[in-house]
């Protein structure tokens, strides 16, 4: 396993074809950007690097990626690896912490086949966890009781629900 950047580049690199070096500094607050294409251009991402500062000794390197497929914006799928273990949610569970995020030695970002969530994490996104948790509780109390037990809150939250399915329907 490569620990420093010179192991990194012995290890990966090419050594017939020196990687491009893009200086910044802290000052410079314009991104630089690259252009990288795949499949004949039908998989783009516009990679923009820009050197930030939060203070004394608090620089950070800020990495951006826009994907595009079939020349339209398109959604990338981001994981990190870190010691042959993948950690795709970068959440409490990575192994460290940059600039105060959960952090990995290695991101990935993956452009292709660009499909919608499932109609379920659209309606969750509409209701914050207290009314979700009601939800739920509607569902079984309509199934275990019936329809005509319900609250009126317990209509209402079944209702948006409802309304939220037929619009994804719709569209």
């Amino acid at each position: 396993m490569a620990n420093t950047f010179d192991e990194y580049l012995e290890q990966y690199g090419r050594p017939d074809d020196p990687y491009p070096v893009i200086d910044l500094d802290t000052a410079d607050q314009q991104r630089r950007t690259v252009t990288v294409t795949f499949a004949g251009g039908a998989k783009r991402a516009i990679v923009q690097f820009m050197g930030l500062a939060a203070g004394t000794d608090n620089e950070q390197l800020c990495l951006d990626v826009h994907a595009f497929v079939d020349d339209m914006v398109a959604r990338s799928g981001v994981f990190g690896m870190e010691n042959g273990r993948r950690y795709p949610g970068f959440d409490e569970t990575a192994p460290g912490r940059s600039h105060g995020w959960p952090a990995v030695r290695g991101v990935t970002a993956v452009i292709g086949t660009q499909t919608d969530a499932a109609v379920p994490a659209h309606i969750s996104s509409a209701f914050d966890a207290d009314d979700l948790a009601a939800l739920v509780v509607t569902a079984a109390d309509a199934v275990g009781a019936g329809v005509e037990t319900l609250s009126s809150r317990q209509r209402e939250l079944a209702m948006r629900a409802y309304r939220l399915l037929q619009e994804a329907l719709d569209d």
